[in-house]
């Protein structure tokens, strides 16, 4: 593996919200041999609210427990950090991208999105629906229409809310467009601290209409 003797220590945190593309993005770090982690079954999140009330680091010495998808490592250990979600605690990248950014310095941080309605369109179909119940009970906004609003409004906040944290520190910020951008943009991102990563290792291409998420 290309990254076995190199003493990899930046980590790279996926901020975008899941349904635009966190697993493909996944697949490519780890791929690429980077110790990667998505999701994790919820258990990523509630380590992460538990390690917050006990006044702890975010990524602790829990192991990861879906093994099949992410690197089998402990969080500690992992590199690239991707759907950083709970539905059921309406949490998600938004919560903690700000606590990594101190408590992980010189981390790189991509922020993924896609067109807003499409992003909608996807969360409304994820799970034949559960997320969407999931979410209608949490925030007890009484309809779709207007669990639609809620989403649509924290969706553009936060894309404006990391453009404006992260103003002047292009080094460490990508914004990444699922429809627009591809595994260069990335490699070009990281090339001061993983030089070796493969474009050729990404999962699949991009196009408008088919987008495997």
């Amino acid at each position: 593996n290309n990254y076995k003797e190199m003493n990899y220590k930046t980590k790279i945190f996926i901020i975008g919200f899941n349904k635009t593309g966190t697993r493909t993005l996944h697949h490519f770090f780890k791929r690429n041999g980077l110790p990667s982690i998505h999701w994790d079954y919820d258990y990523l999140v509630k380590h992460f609210e538990e390690n917050l009330k006990n006044g702890l680091p975010l990524l602790g010495s829990q192991r990861v427990f879906d093994k099949n998808t992410n690197t089998d490592c402990l969080y500690k250990d992992g590199i690239v950090f991707s759907d950083m979600t709970h539905d059921l605690l309406n949490k998600n990248p938004k919560d903690y991208y700000k606590i990594l950014d101190v408590q992980y310095p010189n981390s790189k941080f991509i922020l993924n999105f896609r067109d807003v309605n499409d992003w909608v369109k996807s969360r409304f179909n994820h799970n034949d629906g559960d997320l969407a119940k999931t979410q209608l009970h949490y925030h007890k906004c009484g309809s779709y229409e207007n669990l639609k609003k809620i989403w649509i409004e924290m969706h553009n906040a936060h894309i404006k809310e990391c453009e404006k944290y992260f103003q002047g520190r292009e080094v460490d910020f990508l914004k990444f467009n699922l429809y627009l951008d591809g595994p260069n943009e990335i490699c070009k991102f990281l090339k001061n601290c993983y030089p070796l990563l493969d474009p050729n290792k990404w999962p699949k291409k991009w196009t408008k209409n088919e987008v495997k998420i």
